[in-house]
């Protein structure tokens, strides 16, 4: 799932040739570093879930997780 933010990034890149390139660059970067923070969460989240499975804790779920990442204005993809 990507978070919303992502795609209207993506939107803003890709749409007017004309706009500035450190502009564009700026918001590949961006981006990248939320695709980058999205990644590392996920990763963690893995970790703490074995972690809590070996001391016999049911594991947080995924989806649960996923939905606090997604803003209250529906916008999710």
């Amino acid at each position: 799932m990507r978070l919303p933010v992502n795609r209207a990034i993506l939107a803003i890149i890709n749409s007017d040739p004309s706009s500035e390139t450190s502009k564009r660059e700026e918001l590949r970067t961006m981006a990248f570093r939320m695709r980058e923070i999205k990644r590392l969460l996920s990763a963690r989240v893995e970790q703490e879930n074995r972690r809590l499975e070996a001391e016999g804790i049911a594991p947080v779920l995924t989806a649960s997780f996923q939905e606090q990442l997604v803003p209250e204005d529906g916008l999710e993809e």
